[in-house]
């Protein structure tokens, strides 16, 4: 018996008491209660007696009563609600045709996340009114068979392949890899949903890897012819245009080529110009007064254009 003090302190204004049938107090009563711990024989069986001085009070006996006992709780104070908790036990006759095994206990849980089989937990009952007990009462009778039933049959597991690499090879024989994961398929609702590989344990996983064939199917740029160069002389720039094909010719989007190397510009008439070349001047024609003088002139190429 325990009476939980309202404040959580020792200090409590509501106290433990007993009595037997004729009002006659065995434990505490007429105004006077014990602060400290004790036991009281009654009637052979012996009472614990925390004393009122905790915070819970309690009153505890293993042994068996023959004649009632009379619980009262004293209140004085404040009367706050007294919070009394008890629990007992009633003997039962040790006759092994009072109990049996009951095969229908309650549903344990199913054994697979899909198409399991869950089964009744078998328990020991008492025969007059199906209480159930200790297995120890029903150690000495033979278990019956279990009751078993399927469960979770609205869904399935199994291995899916939900995507798939490119060929490792473009042209030819390769292989690819495959992205298996394990999925629960419901069969009433049409839905499916990814779950942990473990659930597909039990069924053989496919390979994550398999040989394929490139269709042979190749690209490349296709280029017009180069423009005129930009300067005649002297370093210049040309330029094509392009688009990209494949090896049948079918002009394909750009992006089909984009991993491969392009040249759309280059540069052109690198060689250095002509320039004018002259020869020193020759001596004035006279000695005094306006004379003239001359001198060759000629267009030079450069050697490395030669």
């Amino acid at each position: 018996i325990l009476q939980h003090s309202y404040s959580g302190k020792p200090e409590d204004d509501n106290y433990l008491a007993l009595s037997d049938t004729q009002g006659n107090f065995l434990l505490n009563g007429n105004f006077v209660v014990s602060m400290s711990k004790k036991e009281i024989n009654i009637q052979g069986a012996i009472f614990e007696y925390s004393g009122s001085n905790s915070s819970v009070e309690r009153i505890n006996s293993t042994d068996r009563l023959e004649e009632e006992v009379v619980l009262q709780v004293l209140c004085v104070g404040n009367l706050y609600n007294p919070d009394v908790r008890y629990s007992f036990n009633i003997p039962v006759e040790e006759k092994s045709d009072l109990f049996t095994w009951d095969p229908y206990g309650p549903w344990q849980d199913c054994t697979k996340m899909c198409q399991g089989l869950h089964r009744r937990k078998i328990t020991c009952i008492r025969k007059s009114d199906h209480m159930v007990v200790s297995d120890q009462r029903c150690d000495h009778l033979p278990l019956p068979l279990f009751v078993t039933e399927k469960c979770n049959t609205d869904c399935e597991l199994r291995w899916h392949i939900i995507g798939k690499s490119e060929c490792s090879s473009h042209c030819g024989q390769g292989y690819r890899s495959l992205d298996v994961h394990c999925m629960r398929y419901s069969i009433h609702k049409g839905q499916t949903v990814s779950v942990d590989d473990h659930y597909c344990g039990d069924q053989l996983k496919p390979a994550t890897r398999e040989s394929c064939h490139g269709d042979c199917v190749l690209t490349r740029w296709h280029y017009s012819e180069w423009s005129q160069c930009s300067r005649s002389c002297g370093g210049g720039e040309r330029s094509r245009e392009s688009y990209c094909i494949n090896n049948f010719g079918h002009r394909l989007a750009n992006r089909e080529c984009q991993e491969l190397p392009r040249v759309t510009t280059e540069n052109c008439n690198e060689f250095s110009c002509p320039s004018w070349a002259t020869s020193e001047w020759s001596e004035c024609l006279v000695t005094c007064g306006k004379g003239t003088k001359q001198r060759q002139v000629w267009c030079h190429l450069n050697k490395d254009h030669l």
